[in-house]
């Protein structure tokens, strides 16, 4: 497996936008389908790690589409909200990426936040689905 730097991903992908600038849309597609085409050029590269191992882009991509059609089947329509209650993990990149390529809206909520604030996040989002990791 081949890890890349930022800098490499930039040199394969173009330049990245200057987080300083003013916002510039060059990017036509989602960020679900950025992430696949960098699946398609890089599959074996550590796509994400957490403290149960790493995840190859190409894991990652299988991973997310199939959460992705479970979530269409399900009933999730595009443009609607989906919660996602979950620490940082690659579960939660897995979801946050299937939830995009479902054409939702994410909505995280984080367990490590007080109950009476992910209560009230929750309702603010007016999610019509939610799921854990």
């Amino acid at each position: 497996m081949r890890d890349l730097t930022g800098s490499q991903l930039a040199v394969d992908l173009g330049p990245f936008p200057d987080p300083a600038a003013a916002l510039k849309f060059e990017y036509t597609q989602p960020i679900s389908g950025l992430f696949s085409e960098v699946a398609r050029r890089f599959p074996a590269a550590i796509a994400v790690s957490d403290r149960l191992g790493e995840v190859t882009y190409a894991e990652l991509e299988e991973w997310s589409s199939k959460l992705a059609h479970h979530l269409v089947h399900s009933g999730t329509a595009k443009g609607s909200i989906v919660t996602i209650y979950a620490t940082r993990s690659a579960s939660l990149v897995a979801a946050l990426l299937a939830v995009g390529k479902a054409g939702a809206t994410i909505c995280v909520l984080d367990p490590s936040l007080p109950a009476k604030r992910v209560a009230d996040e929750g309702l603010d989002c007016s999610a019509e689905s939610f799921h854990s990791t």
